[in-house]
């Protein structure tokens, strides 16, 4: 069974993820604060709390970057290094980031 991880950066969105999977069906496991690291094949991640626990964390085969347009944060960036031999989708709408960065660095 491939393994997902679902990468958000605000509670509410973490919160929103887990309920749409749970809505669907889908077990999963949550990593962020006060929540313990499960075994599920499908993790949805707070990004502050994953990058602090990426030495504990199983690599993924798909990685689903939620707001995507961070990707370029030390913190996503950090991440998807890390995970570097998953594939990557990113979605977001906003397709231009303020500071001029671009995205093709992480997705095609």
């Amino acid at each position: 069974m491939k393994k997902i991880m679902i990468l958000v950066h605000r509670k509410e969105l973490l919160r929103q993820s887990s309920d749409a999977l749970w809505n669907l069906g889908v077990p999963h496991g949550i990593i962020a604060p006060n929540n313990s690291m499960t075994a599920s094949s499908v993790q949805v991640a707070s990004v502050m709390t994953l990058v602090r626990r990426l030495d504990k964390a199983q690599a993924p085969d798909i990685v689903i970057v939620d707001e995507c347009h961070h990707s370029p944060s030390k913190s996503y960036d950090k991440i998807l290094s890390h995970f570097n031999n998953a594939y990557v989708l990113g979605v977001t709408a906003t397709s231009c980031r303020l500071d001029g960065k671009g995205l093709s660095d992480y997705f095609d």
